[in-house]
C-alpha cells in the first residue's frame, strides 16, 4: 500500500496524546505540547531535587522521508541551557527513546513517518514532502515521487 497524496492535520492534542504515551513511565510532569509557526514548543516540570520548570523550542523539517526535529531554544528554571543541548538529548533519548518511530542523531530528533502512522495509526507508504507549521496545529503532506 502507498499514499499517493495525504495532509494530515495534527493539532496540539494529537501531538500531546502521543508523547504522553510516550512518557507516561517518566518523571515528566505537566507536559504541554504547543505547535507554533516557527517550531514545536513542549515545556513541563522534571522532578529533581525541586520541580524544574523545562521549555524547549523544536524546529521542524522534512529530509530524505524523515521529519527532522532539531533543538533550537531550551530553558530550564526561566534560564538557556543551550550549552547543555547534549544532555537535553541525552534526557530525551532515555525518556522517549523506545519508541520504534524515534532516533536520536547527532543534534536531531528524526522521526519515521511510516512507523509512526503505522504503530500509531494505520499501516501504509507514506512519500512524506512537507511539514507547515501554524498556530495550534499543523499540516504533514505527502505524495507521489515523481
Amino acid at each position: 500500500m502507498e499514499l499517493l497524496s495525504l495532509q494530515l492535520r495534527v493539532t496540539d492534542a494529537d501531538l500531546l496524546a502521543i508523547a504522553q504515551k510516550h512518557v507516561d513511565d517518566s518523571p515528566v510532569e505537566d507536559l504541554t505540547v504547543h505547535i507554533r509557526p516557527e517550531g514545536i514548543r513542549i515545556a513541563g516540570y522534571y522532578p529533581m531535587f525541586i520541580r524544574v520548570r523545562f521549555e524547549t523550542l523544536w524546529r521542524l523539517g522534512a529530509e530524505q522521508g524523515k521529519i527532522h526535529a532539531y533543538l533550537d531554544q531550551a530553558s530550564a528554571l526561566g534560564m538557556p541551557v543551550s550549552i547543555f543541548r547534549s544532555a537535553v538529548m541525552k534526557l530525551i533519548e532515555d525518556q522517549i527513546g523506545k519508541a520504534p518511530w524515534l532516533r536520536i542523531v547527532s543534534d536531531r530528533i528524526e522521526i519515521d513517518p511510516e512507523i509512526l502512522l503505522e504503530t500509531e495509526l494505520c499501516p501504509g507508504r507514506v512519500n512524506l514532502r512537507e511539514i507547515r507549521l501554524e498556530e495550534g496545529a499543523m499540516v504533514v503532506s505527502a505524495g507521489s515521487l515523481q
